[in-house]
């Protein structure tokens, strides 16, 4: 494919983002106090739309490399499918008489195709598995707020955690992080390192580091226990619905042993681990 028409179908991408925003933004309206979520995730994909059209500007009049602009862009995108899924099931948790999930669902999987067409222009250098949305558009059947969950990893080494929990995944550039500290909407909040912590070597050990927000008292605030965890790419993938068995301590095999309890996945029939956040964090 000849650099010219890569840029044009950069520019077609720019413009079904830009359209992807304004409809998120109107469904974030018609949601009133339950599309909070959307909203940021509205105008984070106009500032994708902005800085799309802008790199290929960049790209096309001062010669600028095309990969080095796309990939983050690529990368930010998937996070922000994944952030729209996290605000579903927030809302279908909360509300499940919500009518517009199923029109946030198809902008979510909009965004995907953006990100893998993105991927697409540079031979597939990010990801070759393709991501599938969950069923999240229906209501959820049960009762319990402990439903819903999206497994997240450190250095390869799996955990899961409770989506309601989840504010926002999101990438940060590494030398952001070394002050300990993660700003984000205006609030600092302290980063938790797992790879530290857990002497872990990242999987993707590139200039951008993925970063889940973590409130894992969630209760509709958004600053009460909050806090930032560096992991692997997340996976939208791995957004399922189960109901928990009973805990039980981890093995001392296990890397987060002491830091994390074991359960059973009723649905799945596997085993799924547990953060203990009180513990990672020392309190």
């Amino acid at each position: 494919m000849t650099i010219e028409k890569k840029l044009y179908i950069c520019e077609q991408y720019a413009n079904k983002l830009s359209v992807i925003s304004m409809g998120l933004m109107q469904e974030a309206a018609r949601a009133c106090n339950f599309g909070r979520g959307y909203a940021v995730v509205a105008r984070e994909v106009s500032v994708m739309s902005e800085r799309l059209a802008s790199h290929t500007a960049a790209v096309k009049f001062d010669g600028a490399d095309l990969f080095d602009g796309i990939i983050n862009l690529a990368l930010q995108m998937s996070c922000l499918a994944t952030n729209c899924m996290i605000e579903i099931i927030r809302t279908c948790e909360t509300d499940n008489t919500m009518s517009n999930n199923k029109a946030i669902t198809v902008f979510a999987d909009q965004l995907l195709k953006v990100a893998h067409g993105l991927n697409e222009l540079e031979g597939g250098k990010l990801w070759q598995r393709p991501y599938t949305l969950p069923e999240a558009a229906a209501p959820i059947t049960s009762s319990s707020k402990s439903a819903s969950f999206i497994k997240l990893s450190a250095g390869g080494v799996e955990f899961a955690e409770n989506v309601l929990n989840v504010r926002e995944v999101f990438y940060l550039g590494k030398e952001s992080l070394k002050s300990g500290e993660v700003e984000i909407r205006g609030m600092k909040l302290p980063l938790v390192d797992l790879f530290a912590k857990f002497n872990l070597a990242p999987l993707d050990d590139g200039e951008n580091r993925p970063i889940a927000v973590i409130n894992p008292d969630y209760s509709g605030r958004t600053t009460d226990k909050c806090f930032a965890i560096a992991v692997d790419a997340p996976d939208i993938n791995a957004i399922f619905y189960s109901k928990i068995g009973r805990a039980v301590e981890l093995d001392g095999g296990s890397k987060f042993s002491g830091y994390a309890r074991e359960c059973w996945d009723a649905v799945g029939g596997g085993q799924m681990v547990f953060m203990d956040w009180d513990m990672v964090l020392g309190k």
